[in-house]
């Protein structure tokens, strides 16, 4: 059975779209922002998101551009504006394992650059410091009146990839969602930044989440780390089992706290 990627891909607009719109019916500012691991606001107010304009459906835009597997793929595309369809020189898909394990640490999912720390506002591209797959999700409507928004945000995350946790802080209209890969992560930012989970609805706020100060949680994160570098190492024909040495019988190891000896 042929697949999504077999087709040609499709066009998703058929010009260059302009500028995304400011959100109406709504006021602008918001209430400040809340640092949810610590329970307070940070001083500054959250930036409205402004509101997309188009919106990428994998199912729909997925298909076969003049790229191949390892090249970069449309930032365009993911976005839901790509005019080229099947002439586009980068990939119309959805980033797999494979795809993560070719990703390099210094550029993201589409070839741009990233930096050695995170914007002030976790916005942007994100940093090589830390491999980060978790996207804070702002503007979360609080949801009522039978309406479900906790599946509503699972529902229309996962379709950019495998989900490894979906969370939803208490009495706080924002989400945290953390990816198996970064690929993915990255493709959903640009893919559902100023999205509506509904018509509505104000627009998605999306930014790289800061940290978790959990030890139990930064725990977690460095094995996970050092389990895919580890993976890396091995594929590449690394070994990483530890070796004893068998010194020869005549050699004496030197001792640090003597000097060395004088030079004739």
């Amino acid at each position: 059975m042929a697949s999504a990627e077999d087709r040609p891909a499709r066009k998703q607009v058929a010009t260059k779209p302009g500028p995304q719109k400011a959100p109406t019916g709504h006021a602008a500012g918001g209430g400040g922002d809340f640092n949810i691991w610590y329970g307070k606001k940070i001083g500054r107010q959250e930036k409205e998101a402004l509101q997309a304009t188009t919106r990428m459906v994998p199912s729909r835009d997925t298909g076969r551009t003049q790229a191949s597997r390892g090249d970069r793929f449309c930032v365009y595309f993911a976005q839901g504006r790509c005019k080229e369809g099947p002439r586009c020189l980068f990939q119309h898909r959805i980033p797999t394992a494979d795809d993560d394990k070719m990703l390099s640490n210094e550029v993201d999912l589409f070839g741009r650059e990233r930096h050695g720390s995170d914007r002030d506002d976790m916005g942007g591209i994100g940093s090589f410091s830390r491999e980060n797959t978790t996207l804070y999700v702002g503007k979360v409507p609080a949801g009522g009146a039978g309406r479900d928004v906790k599946r509503e945000v699972r529902e229309q995350f996962e379709v950019f990839g495998s989900l490894e946790a979906v969370r939803f802080p208490k009495d706080k209209e924002c989400a945290f969602v953390k990816y198996r890969f970064r690929g993915n992560a990255e493709l959903a930012r640009e893919a559902m930044m100023g999205q509506s989970l509904a018509k509505g609805d104000l627009p998605l706020n999306i930014k790289w989440a800061t940290e978790d100060p959990n030890p139990g949680a930064q725990k977690r994160e460095r094995e996970r780390t050092e389990r895919r570098v580890r993976g890396a190492l091995q594929e590449q024909g690394v070994c990483l089992k530890q070796t004893s040495y068998a010194y020869p019988s005549h050699y004496q190891v030197p001792d640090d706290a003597q000097p060395p000896p004088a030079k004739r």
